[in-house]
């Protein structure tokens, strides 16, 4: 079976691609070792088999960012084995950024690599045309122009794979020549740095080095440390030589190149007048925080208007299976009944609300509209000490505080970045969200939407706040950082069978988690609810911690014990929250309900966030300080909320019941 790699900037269309050519025969896990998201998919062409492989979308190869890494070792072989072929996928709006990548991809060696440019539809709607055949001939690989939300196209660029895996046609990719100072140092400097990086082609790793890329320098330093110090003359002299940093010649060089040859090959200009006065109103300060406020609302009111029925029937089925567990021989129906069914089933009813809010979420970032919103993000994250490219790991946190912590390797400035890996985890992920769904989808209707939106507000506002008080005590008063780029894709209609086919891939996770975590999670659980003494008699293990904590729990948050190991138990998985309050036969008050989502989302966060953070920062002070501001800042949020419902006379006196 032969390998292609697919590659190219983020938004260009990529898992569309392969779902076409694939038949939506996806394959999705994470790349080892970290928690990057990785898709494949197999097909058949001509006889012969392939297997496509989605690269992280990226702008670049240099090592700043776990995107940008995960698809360098790819293409290195440092992962699996080098693919037999790549192709880069670009948008046909914007060509240059697509040869961009085109050309570093080259400078690694690569020759058996195409370029597929997307979205010619769109491209025609705005008045764009592009010569593919010049383009081919600009840069010596095959050209394939296609609409994969269309399907137009894809058929070619099946024949060019197999055309260039099986050598019919051979490329010759342009070689790209830098500034003359940058060329004496990589002729002076490649046979020092060839023998001591072998595993890298010694061109490129030259390149790399006089760009700044973290990685080699690290891995340099450990080898050769004196090469390292000459690598570090040579570009202080070129720096001196030129006034420039050889980074910026070398991004200067490729960019120069990349849009000299998207202008030679494309014609018209896209009529953007209309998308430009959405954009100023998306990311205005405050009609686009407004705007974005309502899409989060929006998203609730329908996570909770099209999960309710579903997860009532979900409940009414695990109901009927908890009866049928009663008649199995002791000491399995105590196990099931109590134990799995209640613990396992209560967190698949969230599976529906999980679904919604995935599925909605992907149409945002299909649309996009999620660019618009880190665009929105990164000037007020910048005033509170924050990095503008704290956006990305911020973003990133959204769906899971662990890459989003390891994403603040992109930021430069060492304050702003470790600054960024200890309040990332303040961002409620994607397991805290689907507890926030959960839990306020069981409040009075009225209260629901308000009361999920007020938890993230609350939530992100502690995010800024701390961000600048930290910074203020750590490091003094913050300083204006260094700007930089967000490139805003077209907005653009979704695609039905990609937003669907992404958000069964990403609600997968959420399946097999209940099905290994979550049912450990149950079984032990229960364990705790039968010794040493049963549930009820005072003297079981999880009544003993739940009854230790409970005096001050209802003093500060108004939570009795069962309230009070829940968030407890959460430190494994949040998700484990709702099980353990199934198991515990809990009945809340809409009042207390609210101060136990509100606390179970800015507590400490998982253990795996927590060793994200210590291994981001090397510090153990930095690491309990992150989660010592969670605790803290969670206990005084929940105790304001509590005493303020109590004094305002609370919602109902109705009860919070799960199954």
């Amino acid at each position: 079976m032969r390998t292609v790699a697919l590659a190219g900037p983020p938004n260009v269309g990529k898992t569309t691609i392969m779902s076409r050519v694939c038949r939506a025969n996806l394959e999705v896990g994470n790349w080892p070792g970290v928690t990057v998201e990785r898709k494949t998919c197999t097909y058949e062409f001509r006889g012969k088999r392939y297997r496509l492989i989605d690269l992280p979308g990226t702008y670049s190869l240099t090592a700043f960012s776990e995107d940008q890494r995960v698809a360098r070792d790819y293409l290195l072989g440092r992962t699996d084995g080098k693919p037999d072929a790549v192709v880069v996928v670009g948008d046909a709006l914007n060509v240059a950024g697509a040869v961009r990548v085109f050309l570093e991809i080259a400078e690694l060696g690569y020759h058996h690599v195409i370029l597929a440019v997307n979205m010619l539809d769109e491209a025609e709607r705005t008045g764009i045309g592009i010569d593919l055949k010049r383009l081919e001939r600009e840069l010596g690989a095959p050209v394939v122009g296609l609409s994969a939300k269309r399907g137009y196209g894809i058929e070619r660029l099946k024949r060019a794979i197999a055309d260039v895996v099986q050598g019919r046609v051979e490329p010759n990719p342009i070689s790209l020549r830098y500034p003359r100072e940058v060329e004496r140092a990589v002729k002076k400097l490649a046979p020092e740095v060839g023998g001591k990086l072998r595993e890298y082609p010694p061109r490129w790793a030259i390149l790399k080095l006089l760009e700044g890329d973290p990685e080699l320098l690290q891995e340099l330093e450990k080898r050769d440390p004196e090469l390292l110090k000459r690598v570090k003359e040579v570009k202080k002299r070129i720096a001196e030589r030129t006034s420039h940093d050889p980074a910026v010649l070398i991004s200067q060089a490729r960019d120069e190149l990349a849009t000299r040859i998207a202008r030679s090959c494309v014609t018209g200009r896209p009529s953007l007048s209309r998308q430009d006065r959405i954009d100023r109103v998306l990311t205005h300060p405050v009609w686009g925080t407004l705007f974005a406020l309502g899409v989060l609302g929006t998203v609730f009111a329908l996570s909770f208007f099209l999960g309710d029925p579903i997860s009532e029937l979900v409940e009414g089925a695990f109901d009927h299976l908890v009866w049928f567990a009663r008649g199995l021989p002791a000491p399995w129906s105590d196990v099931f009944a109590e134990g799995v069914i209640p613990g396992v089933g209560t967190v698949l009813a969230m599976y529906p609300y999980v679904f919604v809010m995935l599925l909605l979420l992907t149409v945002l970032e299909d649309v996009g509209y999620t660019a618009r919103l880190a665009a929105l993000a990164s000037g007020l994250l910048a005033r509170l000490g924050l990095h503008g490219k704290t956006v990305f790991p911020a973003v990133l946190s959204l769906s899971c505080n662990v890459p989003g912590i390891t994403a603040s390797r992109i930021i430069e400035d060492e304050r702003a970045r470790l600054l960024t890996a200890i309040v990332v985890p303040m961002i409620p992920c994607g397991a805290r969200l689907e507890v926030i769904t959960f839990l306020t989808a069981k409040l009075p209707d009225p209260w629901r939407v308000p009361a999920a939106v007020s938890i993230y507000v609350v939530a992100l506002s502690l995010f800024a706040v701390t961000s600048y008080v930290l910074h203020r005590l750590l490091f003094g008063k913050p300083e204006p950082h260094r700007g930089h780029v967000i490139e805003l894709p077209r907005l653009r209609k979704p695609h039905l069978r990609t937003v669907l086919t992404v958000t069964w891939l990403r609600s997968n996770e959420f399946l097999q988690k209940a099905g290994t975590i979550i049912l450990a999670a149950s079984v032990l659980l229960w364990t705790a609810t039968r010794y040493p003494k049963p549930l009820g008699t005072g003297g079981s293990a999880i009544e003993l911690v739940g009854k230790s904590l409970e005096p001050v729990t209802v003093a500060l948050l108004g939570l009795d014990w069962k309230g009070a190991v829940a968030p407890l138990n959460g430190i494994v998985a949040k998700e484990i929250v709702i099980s353990t309050l199934a198991m515990l036969h809990a009945h809340p008050t809409p009042e207390n309900a609210y101060v136990l989502t509100l606390v179970s989302a800015l507590y400490i966060p998982c253990a795996a966030t927590i060793g994200a953070v210590y291994s981001e920062t090397g510090s153990l002070r930095y690491t309990a300080l992150s989660v010592a501001a969670n605790l803290s800042l969670a206990t005084l949020v929940g105790a304001a909320a509590h005493h303020a419902l109590v004094a305002l006379g609370g919602w109902t006196r109705s009860y919070v019941v799960f199954p």
